[in-house]
């Protein structure tokens, strides 16, 4: 008989468990990311953006559902994008010394994904999508200080939820 007990004290996770992992990690945080995206007056602009350059529309033609869905879809790749990066600097940074209690997940390599991430999050959104609306451009400051503040909740989400779920999984 099958027992969920035997999967998660499984001792060894395989790579497409871990992404799975990033990717469910990925979601929990930019669940996280809503509080201050409904907070912050641009805050919710950033969806709105990102969906009227995949559509072709302007941004505030934009379906709210749409937006919504695609904020939720933009963090399982952000949360698989964290992966790639940290299984990246583990190629290259040193044997570790510090881990994340219970999770044999490495301190030092989890914190620079997570600022290769939030650097990725912000710079991507702010220097290549938001430019490309030309009638915003009176607000792009507002704009990237409040995407400022929801990539870093969504990175503060991903440093709890990666460590968490890797321990509730190991």
């Amino acid at each position: 008989m099958f027992s969920f007990d035997l999967l998660l004290h499984s001792p060894a996770l395989t790579l497409s468990t871990v992404y799975v992992l990033g990717a469910v990690a990925g979601l929990v945080a930019a669940v996280v990311s809503n509080v201050p995206m409904h907070r912050l007056p641009e805050g919710s602009t950033a969806p709105f953006v990102a969906t009227g350059l995949l559509t072709g529309s302007n941004p505030t033609d934009v379906d709210p559902t749409l937006a919504s869905g695609l904020h939720y879809a933009a963090g399982v790749l952000a949360g698989v994008f964290y992966t790639t990066a940290e299984y990246g600097i583990e190629t290259v940074v040193p044997s570790p010394r510090l881990y994340i209690a219970g999770t044999g997940l490495p301190l030092v390599t989890h914190l620079l994904a997570l600022l290769v991430t939030f650097v990725f999050l912000v710079g991507f959104f702010s220097y290549v999508v938001l430019p490309r609306f030309d009638a915003l451009r009176d607000r792009y400051e507002r704009i990237r200080r409040a995407w400022l503040v929801v990539a870093t909740a969504y990175v503060f989400g991903l440093a709890l939820f990666v460590p968490g779920l890797l321990r509730l999984l190991t």
